[in-house]
């Protein structure tokens, strides 16, 4: 956003319409960054009248409340370059940055400095801490206890790999812990670098144009939507088809409202996704 020489006489136009140029210049969208999660994250505190799963606590005698704390979950970055910016297009992009209210600005590697957001940032789960290595139970830090609150999370990540092969497993997930997860992101071609951040390199996942899976009420189960045209040459064609048989594995099953009381009703969203670096 600092150069001038390619185009001499963008001086002259009017300040609206060099505003306008230097807006279209900055990102228009942002995809959702990916953390990872941590048994940390997990906090146990005592339960309380107050709370709403106290009836539920009760009767399956437990004292304390499982609560998972997105906020543990740590921060992402995203380049801006605004340190490089020329006068004229400064106070565009400083009030793009002021958008991101909970963001710092890292002077040093001209990124802000993101903190999890459970409303559009998801959190990866791989395979391994998902699951116990031995039986295929839900792998629970030791202590952890399965009286388990309301939580915000609302995106979570897996492998594709993870998605296809543990369907019954995953829906179990759900149910249990994380029972407010609004979409599943779906990672296809999985880096394998993939759960090593830096301190200048944050993840994020981006659609495939194939488009993603939406649960349909009145029809009862997942519908395509926003694919192209099938093309035989499509790489991803036969991922689709594998994740969209997972999904009618997956929400076959029925949601055991007693056992899980803040059980979610089926996730509203299927996502395939590839992640990069930003």
């Amino acid at each position: 956003m600092s150069d001038l020489n390619s185009f001499p006489l963008f001086s002259a136009l009017p300040r609206e319409i060099r505003d306008q140029i230097w807006h279209e210049a900055l990102p228009s969208s942002i995809f959702p960054a990916v953390r990872f999660y941590s048994e940390d994250c997990w906090c146990l505190r005592p339960i309380l009248p107050s709370d709403d799963e106290y009836d539920w606590a009760c009767r399956i005698g437990s004292k304390h409340l499982s609560e998972f704390r997105h906020k543990l979950l740590g921060s992402s970055r995203l380049t801006v370059n605004i340190a490089s910016v020329n006068h004229d297009a400064y106070e565009v992009a400083l009030k793009w940055c002021r958008a991101f209210k909970e963001a710092k600005f890292d002077i040093c590697t001209s990124s802000l400095i993101l903190p999890f957001d459970p409303h559009c940032d998801a959190m990866f789960v791989p395979h391994e801490r998902l699951f116990a290595a031995n039986n295929g139970e839900l792998d629970f830090p030791p202590g952890v206890s399965q009286a388990i609150g309301k939580n915000h999370l609302r995106h979570i990540a897996v492998t594709r790999t993870t998605f296809v092969s543990s369907s019954p497993d995953v829906a179990e997930l759900f149910m249990k812990a994380y029972h407010r997860v609004h979409t599943i992101f779906v990672i296809i071609d999985v880096p394998q670098d993939l759960q090593q951040d830096d301190d200048e390199h944050s993840w994020e996942l981006q659609p495939i144009s194939r488009g993603s899976f939406f649960w349909k009420k009145d029809l009862g189960r997942f519908r395509l939507e926003g694919s192209q045209p099938d093309d035989p040459d499509d790489p991803y064609k036969e991922e689709y088809e594998l994740i969209e048989g997972a999904i009618e594995e997956l929400f076959r099953l029925p949601w055991d409202r007693e056992k899980y009381p803040w059980g979610n009703d089926p996730v509203k969203e299927v996502q395939p996704v590839l992640a990069v670096r930003r």
